[in-house]
């Protein structure tokens, strides 16, 4: 069973639409339903939509299913807000906690296999630098500033790859809320500095002697998706509106 509203509304003739760029405090109310790539239009008006801008309609539907328990809310004549938060319950609690569980253990293996992977790579990579270094007339000096700089870059594309990553999660959990997952992901940050705190250094460890660069590196990919995932929409409102304003430019 289910619930459904109609709208029609009017398109936009595709003749003569023109881009358009609502304002910041208007863009701001829905751009959580946006999608990653969006475009506003206005209309205009000319001879195939008889100076009107528009050309037919089209349906717009909601569809609100409704389980025992909400028909059994609205039976009991329940308020709008509880019938909203009992939704956000059933549809969301479920995936959030799916979501909270898959993504901490993505943080405790994944990340730190990665981490240990660049590393191991990196030090290979020293070797051989080292063994052709009288062939390539490089110091020791150099050799580390490459080295140095090959690492800081396999890490920069790890941040970049975790960053896309929270944009794409939001994709799929923008209808969440997002002070629900800004805690989560707040208490996920402060188990990692919890944990660099606390970590203690073992004198015979193989790899590493500390896992603190561990949990170090993990808090701050973990910082790196968080702003995708809560704030990547409007990242890209902003560089959208650079956009904008560097096109007027070129046109004035």
């Amino acid at each position: 069973m289910a619930i459904e509203a109609q709208r029609l509304v009017r398109k936009l003739c595709p003749n003569c639409k023109q881009k358009t760029v609502l304002p910041s405090n208007l863009q701001e109310q829905f751009q959580d339903f946006l999608p990653q790539d969006y475009q506003f239009y206005k209309h205009v008006g000319c001879d195939q939509c008889s100076q009107t801008g528009y050309v037919g309609r089209e349906m717009i539907s909601e569809v609100l299913p409704i389980s025992d328990r909400i028909s059994a809310m609205i039976a009991n004549g329940t308020t709008k807000e509880d019938i909203k938060k009992e939704d956000m319950i059933l549809n969301h609690g479920l995936l959030i906690t799916v979501f909270t569980v898959i993504y901490f253990i993505f943080q405790q293996f994944i990340y730190p296999f990665v981490y240990i992977i660049l590393v191991l790579t990196i030090v290979n990579l020293g070797d051989k630098i080292s063994k052709i270094l009288p062939f390539l007339e490089m110091s020791e000096m150099a050799e580390d500033i490459f080295v140095s700089i090959t690492f800081l870059f396999c890490l920069l594309i790890v941040a970049v790859i975790s960053y896309f990553l929270g944009k794409w999660t939001e994709k799929e959990l923008k209808r969440t809320n997002k002070y629900t997952l800004g805690f989560i992901m707040s208490a996920i940050l402060f188990y990692f500095i919890y944990k660099y705190y606390t970590e203690k250094v073992d004198p015979y460890a193989i790899i590493l002697d500390s896992f603190k660069i561990i949990y170090l590196y993990c808090g701050a990919m973990h910082i790196i998706f968080s702003i995708g995932l809560l704030f990547g929409k409007r990242i890209d409102i902003l560089i959208n509106k650079l956009k904008e304003y560097k096109r007027k430019k070129v046109f004035e």
